[in-house]
């Protein structure tokens, strides 16, 4: 589920969040799985091809952690296979 916060906005659960993943430059992406626990972060714009591959590795790897390895799999196999010129397809594989 994606959220977004502006670095703007001084409310106090805005705050909170920013204060609580250490989010202190925009673009900030921090990946949790269901549990909340991170996954993955990572700082600066990313092109879509790039932010697509990053979110199947974090898919992979939620599905890792829950020992579902078919999902996983497909997951890493889609980032290597869908992105191969990204960082993350390299790390996928």
């Amino acid at each position: 589920m994606p959220v977004r916060v502006n670095e703007r906005d001084s409310s106090a659960a805005a705050v909170e969040t920013l204060r609580s993943y250490r989010l202190m430059w925009s673009p900030g992406f921090v990946f949790l799985d269901q549990r909340g626990s991170e996954l993955r972060r990572f700082i600066g714009y990313l092109p879509p091809d790039d932010f697509q591959a990053e979110l199947y590795v974090a898919l992979g790897l939620s599905a890792m952690l829950r020992a579902r390895y078919d999902e996983s799999f497909r997951g890493f196999r889609i980032a290597a296979d869908r992105f191969p010129e990204s960082p993350a397809a390299a790390e996928a594989i």
